[in-house]
């Protein structure tokens, strides 16, 4: 599952990214991409699971 996050703008954003999803049970690859400002995902996990681990974080999923 791939979700645009447009709040993504530097390495520090990644790790805390990085860091919020792999504490989910059921993920198994997460890839940040700063420069296209994604966040793809996969692993047996809702989409509305990681939308609000994001917005938790502090990046909301553009929808």
């Amino acid at each position: 599952m791939r979700f645009a996050v447009p709040d993504i703008s530097c390495n520090h954003c990644k790790k805390r990214i990085e860091d919020a999803l792999s504490s989910i049970e059921g993920i198994e690859q997460i890839t940040v991409n700063i420069e296209n400002k994604t966040v793809e995902v996969s692993g047996k996990i809702s989409a509305e699971t990681i939308k609000k681990v994001l917005r938790d974080a502090g990046y909301p999923v553009k929808d």
